[in-house]
């Protein structure tokens, strides 16, 4: 591959464009800053959804391909976005909040780690965000919910299937209740209802589900940001004494090799492929 120099640089230079990137670079851009993203995947739009189990499989980083049984591929399941909106683009957009225990897990139960911040310091980012992307659902029914503001939208309907497993918790002294979705029950945030297509994890092509296509991408191009897609980045670069991030370098469609320098670098290419890109980020200072 031919190394082409291209050491321009951005204020905040963002990899992968799914539900964090779009979220970081929306605020970043939004404040004024020169924001550049780069997403390995192709563009996806709203129009380009369908709703169709074969679709799905091309929105996963393994590709389209279906296999008759046994010669089926271990990547072909690995559900990590690809393309514009990432993860985000395919998921069921279940949205619940942690518990308070759930950050102090090592305290609690003995396992794992606890979390490096509580439950309180979040909670008025959870207000926020279900503000600004609508998460429909009933908070007084969910008993077992940590403080917060309620829903801003009514919960979905429950359906047939969903009655019959509620009555079953019920006879048992359970309580239930609708589960928190990031999807429109009724029209708001310039997105429509709900009409129950059923395929989520092939892309809601309505916008009713709140993926990073009909929320924070928008609101992060109108503000400025720049988005280039097919740009794989390979490595992480960093100032000579190795105590600063400076920038990344990435593989484009046609095979090129570019540079783009940075204040900050943001890696939001889901937790796989940012820890893989740290790793592939070898050099003197990082054996």
């Amino acid at each position: 591959m031919k190394k082409i120099s291209n050491l321009h640089k951005v204020d905040t230079l963002i990899v992968g464009a799914g539900a964090s990137g779009c979220l970081v670079a929306a605020k970043s851009a939004g404040a004024g800053q020169n924001v550049l993203i780069l997403e390995a995947g192709p563009e996806r739009k709203l129009e380009d959804l369908f709703s169709s189990q074969i679709w799905a499989r091309k929105l996963k980083w393994g590709g389209a391909h279906v296999e008759e049984e046994g010669n089926l591929k271990i990547g072909n399941a690995f559900n990590s976005g690809y393309g514009t909106g990432g993860s985000a683009l395919h998921h069921f957009a279940v949205w619940p909040r942690l518990h308070a225990n759930d950050f102090k897990v090592r305290d609690t139960y003995g396992v794992g780690l606890d979390w490096p911040f509580e439950y309180a310091e979040l909670q008025p980012f959870y207000d926020r965000i279900q503000k600004e992307i609508g998460i429909s659902g009933d908070a007084s029914q969910e008993t077992w919910r940590p403080p917060g503001d309620p829903y801003p939208m009514p919960a979905l309907p429950v359906f047939p299937q969903g009655k019959i497993i509620a009555r079953g918790f019920s006879e048992r002294g359970m309580q239930t209740a609708p589960i928190p979705l990031a999807i429109n029950s009724v029209p708001g945030n310039q997105r429509p209802a709900c009409l129950f297509d059923g395929w989520c994890d092939a892309g809601c092509p309505t916008g009713a589900l709140a993926n990073p296509l009909v929320t924070y991408l928008p609101q992060a191009l109108k503000a400025g940001c720049d988005i280039r897609h097919n740009a794989t980045v390979t490595k992480i670069l960093h100032n000579k004494p190795g105590t600063a991030v400076i920038g990344v370098e990435y593989v484009a469609r046609d095979g090129s090799v570019h540079q783009v320098l940075a204040d900050t670098v943001v890696l939001a290419a889901f937790a796989v492929q940012n820890a893989r890109l740290l790793l592939a980020s070898r050099s003197d200072k990082f054996p």
